[in-house]
């Protein structure tokens, strides 16, 4: 054969090997001995040439991919709000895992309604607890990005927290009395009066507590911050009119309503400057309400308040939604149909800022083709990296299945929420447990 000929002769047996290897393809009918085939090029080892392993802008903020760790609660601060050993090594293990960027579940940003396992950004004395996690995230040496989500539970303070309704029993930071639970319009989710009626001044307050934890995350190191504006939470009660039915300059119109972000982004920036980035988790479906009534964000009115907020001055929207109220991870979902089920919502909007899809987000395939079609930038990953805090790397890898290994029990949160011990993947912990049983057992036989 000539040096320039690309087929050769081969055996049967040096064909199956070849095909199974992927490395040649059929260039004439019969596979007998002597057939001629053509050597094809090596396919690209893992998914390194995939758009979502890409590098992307989130502000002006370079990620080396699109995959996030979603702000999803771990429980990982201590009873005073510092940052735990274990916390360190939540956000350590996905720096090592892969994702471009981590973000922690949502912090205290001020002392009334912290959580047991808060961590906490309401004083400077945080600061160093706080950059002990930065320095984790990017001592990793990969060019993890770390952002830390900032809040208040509003309306949404667990039973346990809140009290007797109505009781009076913190002081607010203006030294007004606050009982356990506080909103726009002293309305809970199911449209009945509960909880404190914040004041301007409250509101204004909050807003500066945003800013002052926004500069001290920044001095820790933290990379960016997200606003959570989701989840039936505080911020979430000022943007929907089924909670917010002031009316004054903090209710009523969209415009108003959005006010609550405009003027914390404000104080935000004023500390951080323009090139710090702002996320902000939103709800693009507020879900029915506890009284079955339809909550008032949805499809047709996602993208106007998406538009509103993003000439507020945020860099990103973190899509998200309560499919019920304060609960919105979605079960069964194995199923490619049920997965990624809110991209419908992020193709509605046309803005001119990073879109980030959240919830049900599953498997690699099916995200490269979503973010080929250009309405989505990044996704996150909660479930599926408390059961594998390595999935971008596999993924990148071209390791296992195309599909995460999570089974969407909520087990996982489940235990967080009862016991407030940090969270784990309940599934694998017990397969582990049965290997270890089982072992123990044939040992035991072996022995006998």
């Amino acid at each position: 054969m000539g040096d320039k000929d690309k087929t050769q002769k081969t055996t049967r047996r040096q064909f199956i090997e070849l095909a199974a290897a992927g490395s040649v393809s059929v260039t004439a009918a019969g596979l007998g001995v002597g057939s001629a085939v053509t050597r094809a090029a090596p396919r690209p080892a893992g998914r390194s040439h995939y758009k979502i392993f890409s590098p992307g802008r989130l502000g002006k903020m370079k990620l080396k991919n699109r995959i996030v760790r979603s702000a999803a609660f771990e429980g990982g601060g201590t009873p005073t709000g510092e940052v735990s050993d274990e916390m360190i090594r939540f956000h350590r293990a996905y720096a090592e895992g892969g994702v471009g960027l981590t973000i922690t579940g949502y912090m205290a940003v001020m002392e009334y309604g912290k959580k047991v396992t808060h961590v906490c950004a309401y004083d400077d004395r945080f600061i160093p607890g706080l950059k002990k996690l930065a320095d984790a995230v990017h001592g990793v040496g990969n060019d993890c990005k770390l952002a830390a989500e900032i809040g208040h539970d509003g309306t949404s303070v667990a039973a346990d927290r809140a009290g007797r309704r109505g009781e009076a029993r913190m002081l607010s930071p203006t030294g007004l009395k606050w009982p356990g639970r506080i909103g726009p319009s002293g309305i809970n989710w199911r449209g009945e009066p509960e909880g404190h009626v914040m004041t301007e001044a409250e509101i204004l307050r909050f807003c500066s507590d945003m800013g002052h934890a926004t500069r001290r995350l920044r001095e820790a190191g933290f990379d960016a911050v997200e606003i959570h504006g989701a989840h039936h939470y505080l911020i979430n009660t000022f943007l929907s009119p089924y909670t917010n039915r002031r009316t004054d300059r903090w209710g009523g119109s969209l415009k108003n309503r959005v006010r609550i972000v405009a003027e914390m982004v404000k104080r935000m920036r004023e500390h951080v400057g323009r090139d710090f980035p702002i996320i902000i988790k939103l709800n693009c479906d507020d879900g029915p309400t506890d009284n079955g009534t339809p909550g008032e964000i949805d499809i047709h009115s996602f993208p106007a308040l998406v538009r509103e907020i993003v000439g507020a001055g945020v860099d990103a929207i973190d899509i998200s939604g309560s499919e019920r109220p304060g609960d919105p991870l979605r079960m069964g979902i194995g199923d490619p149909k049920d997965q990624s089920f809110y991209l419908r919502y992020a193709e509605a909007m046309d803005v001119d800022a990073a879109v980030i899809l959240g919830c049900g987000n599953r498997n690699v395939e099916l995200l490269e083709g979503i973010i080929k079609r250009g309405k989505v930038d990044f996704f996150c990953f909660a479930r599926p990296m408390v059961r594998e805090p390595d999935l971008a790397k596999r993924w990148l890898e071209g390791r296992g299945s195309a599909a995460s290994e999570c089974i969407n029990s909520n087990l996982c949160f489940r235990r967080l929420l009862e016991t407030g011990s940090p969270v784990r993947c309940v599934v694998l912990e017990e397969m582990h447990k049965t290997s270890r049983a089982l072992s123990m057992a044939g040992t035991s036989t072996c022995g006998a």
